[in-house]
């Protein structure tokens, strides 16, 4: 044989693995995207969230602190500034050097606590209470 067949040989293979190979991520593709729209058919199954993490933050804090729909509104109002805030601090690119990670959380940490007090003047005494065991990082 000479090496001209024995290139196109390989060739040949080489193009049959990538398409079993394409066939294979087409087919686990198709079966997460129906997958995700399964649903739970037991209670230790959960359902994706498809809301924006301000929604969701909103809609917790509204349930733990049983917001009134006037406190909504201001409240909503000051979690966006508190998430565009977080943002550009976090894509600031001299905070992304590895060295001043602990800066930037430290910025971090600083802008919720000026959110929390924003927030906590919003609210009776009795969400105060509650406000002050919720923790808005993990919200």
């Amino acid at each position: 044989m000479n090496s001209t067949s024995n290139i196109r040989r390989w060739s040949i293979a080489a193009n049959g693995r990538l398409v079993g190979c394409m066939l294979l991520l087409s087919i686990v593709a198709l079966a997460s995207a129906q997958q995700r729209n399964v649903k739970p058919t037991n209670s230790r199954q959960h359902t994706v969230d498809h809301r924006s993490p301000l929604d969701r933050e909103l809609d917790g804090l509204s349930k733990k602190l049983k917001l009134t729909e006037e406190q909504e509104p201001p409240v909503k109002s000051i979690l966006e500034k508190k998430d565009e805030e977080i943002k550009r601090v976090m894509e600031n690119p001299s905070l992304q050097r590895v060295d001043n990670r602990y800066k930037k959380y430290e910025k971090i940490a600083k802008i919720h606590d000026k959110y929390r007090g924003k927030i906590r003047k919003l609210l009776t005494e009795e969400q105060k209470a509650k406000f002050d065991k919720v923790d808005l990082r993990t919200e």
